[in-house]
């Protein structure tokens, strides 16, 4: 029985040892647990302008060099659900809000549209005009809205 008990649990620390290795090996390398997902804005001629980053409950868009220039939130106001709209400055300043696929800055005025497929978001300018889009696969409602945010300026 001793050697039965031995063996199990040679193997037993085998299959850790197997298992563990990876996750240790993420861990080193700095890779955080949750990871975001990734993508690139492109412009209305397809080329690569910005990244950004989309989680769970917000999204970030970054410059090529990975500099944070602005964030898409959810809040609860009332029992609705609204995104909002920051700048990536230090003091995070409100720059503006969407709700019903439209794109409003801090004074109340539309200055953009934003819609989605399966795959990708699309921002399109007050007169119509595509602007650009990203592939997102996930959360394409604030995705959509933080693309459109940045392909119409509100972040500058």
């Amino acid at each position: 029985m001793p050697f039965i008990y031995g063996r199990l649990r040679f193997f037993f620390l085998i299959f850790c040892f197997w298992i563990g290795i990876p996750a240790l090996y993420a861990l080193q390398l700095g890779d955080p647990i949750g990871r975001p997902l990734k993508t690139e804005i492109l412009n209305a001629n397809d080329k690569a302008i910005a990244k950004a980053l989309i989680y769970i409950d917000y999204f970030e868009v970054l410059s090529m060099n990975e500099q944070l220039l602005g964030k898409v939130g959810i809040q609860n106001a009332g029992g609705v659900f609204q995104l909002f709209i920051v700048k990536g400055d230090n003091k995070q300043t409100l720059v503006g809000w969407s709700a019903n696929r439209q794109l409003f800055n801090n004074k109340d005025q539309l200055i953009g549209y934003y819609d989605w497929s399966t795959f990708w978001v699309y921002a399109y300018s007050v007169t119509g005009k595509k602007l650009g889009k990203a592939k997102c696969i996930a959360f394409r409602g604030y995705c959509a809205a933080g693309i459109a945010a940045y392909l119409t300026g509100l972040f500058n």
